[in-house]
């Protein structure tokens, strides 16, 4: 595997990464928030 090979690689898996990162953040503002709601309705 050539030098331009692997770094192209390690961009891809960084970039792939970060996709992942974004969608559990997602995730985890969607959590809270539901649970905001909740304690809001049984309040």
């Amino acid at each position: 595997m050539k030098a331009n090979e692997l770094k192209t690689l390690r961009e891809n898996s960084a970039a792939e990464l970060q996709k992942k990162v974004m969608e559990l953040k997602a995730e985890l503002f969607n959590l809270r928030f539901n649970l905001q709601l909740d304690s809001l309705k049984t309040q």
